[in-house]
């Protein structure tokens, strides 16, 4: 169910992206997810406050690791 938890974690008006990508980071470990790069990033993405996740498009990022 951990793989659930990381399609629906968002980011949230609180919270900081710091916070948010440690967080993700964590779910992918405690999941054993074995994605490509780019489904990864598409769901840390999918996550993020509109504001950030339009930045992260503008900016052409493909990886979570290029996007922190």
């Amino acid at each position: 169910m951990v793989y659930l938890d990381i399609l629906h974690w968002t980011q949230g008006m609180s919270m900081l992206i710091d916070q948010y990508t440690e967080k993700f980071h964590v779910l992918i470990v405690k999941g054993q997810i074995i994605e490509t790069d780019q489904q990864i990033f598409a769901c840390y993405v999918k996550g993020l406050r509109g504001e950030i996740k339009r930045d992260m498009f503008t900016t052409r990022l493909f990886t979570v690791d290029e996007a922190c």
